[in-house]
């Protein structure tokens, strides 16, 4: 398959009683997108298994350690795409964490933001995971949290065929979100798509994934996303997916966060 992007595996160790590998994506020349495999010990053959996507930055894997575990024991495969940063997307393979953003917002500027090149190496990491023998494509969810939910949205837009996408604490709209944050801006190059409220916002952009399935989760204890923002949201999706055929294939609920164990 042309769009499979070029890859190579770089370790294969066992875990507990299954294993897990790590693989490099070249999601565009030069940019190396790590991707790791968790086979759970419990799988019964080399066949494809339903597989759960979580996608964030490689320091927050604890984060989504018990999630993990979780889905192992299930009989999942869990695969943990490690999103680069905007000053991580280049050539080196040993890959820096800076504390600054500049290359972000330089990103943000010249019209190359984060939340776009996220996008992308997640449309290249589907790919790839399509491709993958023991990846049984029709069970697929991919998951993402905050501004990586967006992303994950992104993501699934172009690629229809995933299962489930799912979007923790992303609820929220740019316009509103710039209400309910003022004087507090400072991490928007990260998190903004540059002119997109010319022609809408995120709740026109989780609306194209429509009629596939879609789940927003937010928490009561987020200032930044009150209820009647999330619920506002909501219903214009609702109607989107009543529009496209199939008001089932869109949810969303509001959680506490203490019962949100990740």
């Amino acid at each position: 398959d042309s769009r499979v992007p070029p890859y190579r595996l770089q370790f294969e160790l066992p875990q507990g009683d299954g294993t897990i590998r790590e693989f490099y994506i070249e999601s565009e020349e030069g940019v190396v997108v790590p991707i790791w495999f968790y086979r759970p010990g419990n799988a019964k053959d080399d066949g494809p298994l339903p597989t759960v996507v979580l996608v964030g930055e490689g320091r927050e894997w604890s984060v989504w350690r018990n999630a993990i575990e979780s889905f192992l024991a299930a009989g999942y495969l869990v695969v943990f795409v490690d999103q680069p940063s905007g000053s991580e997307r280049s050539t080196h393979e040993e890959r820096t964490r800076p504390s600054d953003s500049i290359n972000q917002v330089m990103g943000f500027y010249t019209g190359r933001p984060w939340l776009g090149l996220l996008g992308w190496d997640l449309i290249k990491a589907l790919d790839f995971l399509e491709a993958m023998p023991e990846v049984d494509s029709r069970r697929l969810s991919l998951v993402g949290l905050e501004s990586t939910g967006v992303g994950v949205a992104i993501a699934s837009v172009y690629r229809k065929w995933v299962s489930l996408s799912v979007g923790v604490f992303c609820g929220y709209t740019y316009r509103e979100l710039a209400e309910t944050i003022d004087g507090e801006p400072l991490w928007l190059p990260r998190g903004f798509i540059p002119g997109l409220l010319e022609y809408g916002d995120l709740d026109d952009i989780y609306a194209l994934r429509a009629p596939s399935p879609l789940l927003l989760v937010n928490s009561r204890d987020d200032a930044r996303i009150p209820e009647a923002t999330f619920s506002k949201l909501s219903g214009h999706l609702e109607s989107a997916y009543e529009s496209a055929g199939d008001k089932n294939a869109f949810a969303s609920c509001v959680v506490d966060l203490s019962l949100i164990h990740i």
